[in-house]
């Protein structure tokens, strides 16, 4: 299944995500808390933000301008490195960093959501539906393995590294994390190159071919709609042996569902 177009870029780009999301809020948890003495509802709540924009950024992405999506994981690497650095610089010296670092926080919420919700959306849309359930287990395991790899990672970094008590050192020691964080989500921008990647809504089949007799990308999906609706095209005989598999409550329908109006070509018996 990791060899399905796209799967196998999503899960680097998915362990990078969470990787950095696990590591991120690790070492800004450590460093209130041990450094400056804050209490832990306190540090809990300084995340707000971050958690915030993570669920408006992943909830909204849809929307934006297809000609943008294949930038999205990407660019959301390029604000999460970003975003890493400067909640790293602005605490050094030993201080809270105040207002500014909240903006290093919503930056971080947003460029995961970037990064995390549009890579797998993408490598789930093209595989064949039957196999939705194989290519999850993998997908879903390396969130799991990269929040893990976060913690052990960066944690024994930050830890290792404390050699005494103050919130001097761990200010300096969350400078270090930092720089480390923001390798790691430059590593997830650049695996795979912007016109590698599909539109995440373009549907399962409108960038490969399912058959091999339905054409390919959206001359394959225009073929196989014109068969099932019965109208007339140039290439009748081709489109008579697709058939349409819509991703929604009804055939056909063209505003229900996640993938509405988009077909799924397969080959007809």
């Amino acid at each position: 299944m990791l060899r399905a177009p796209g799967v196998g870029q999503a899960v680097v780009r998915i362990a990078a995500a969470m990787t950095v999301n696990a590591g991120f809020l690790f070492t800004l948890t450590l460093h209130p808390q041990g450094g400056l003495g804050q209490s832990a509802l306190r540090t809990g709540l300084t995340f707000g933000p971050t958690a915030v924009v993570f669920g408006l950024v992943g909830l909204t992405w849809r929307r934006w301008p297809a000609r943008l999506h294949p930038f999205l994981v990407p660019g959301g690497f390029l604000l999460a490195a970003v975003s890493a650095l400067a909640a790293g610089a602005v605490p050094k010296g030993g201080g809270t960093g105040g207002w500014l670092l909240y903006p290093a926080f919503c930056g971080m919420g947003a460029g995961l959501a970037l990064a995390f919700n549009p890579a797998l959306t993408s490598a789930l849309a093209t595989v064949r539906p039957a196999d939705a359930a194989d290519a999850s287990g993998p997908l879903a395991t390396v969130t799991q393995l990269g929040q893990l790899i976060g913690v052990a990672t960066v944690g024994p970094l930050f830890l290792g590294r404390i050699t005494g008590p103050g919130a001097d050192v761990s200010a300096r020691v969350l400078w270090v994390c930092a720089f480390a964080l923001a390798l790691t989500a430059l590593v997830g921008a650049c695996a795979g190159r912007p016109s590698d990647g599909a539109d995440p809504l373009a549907g399962p089949w409108q960038n490969r071919t399912a058959g091999g007799e339905c054409g390919s990308g959206r001359e394959g999906a225009r073929m196989a709609v014109a068969g099932a609706e019965g109208v007339e095209t140039d290439s009748d005989t081709e489109a008579d042996t697709c058939s349409v598999v819509a991703f929604g409550p009804g055939p056909g329908s063209a505003s229900r569902g996640p993938y509405a109006g988009r077909a799924a070509l397969t080959g007809a018996a």
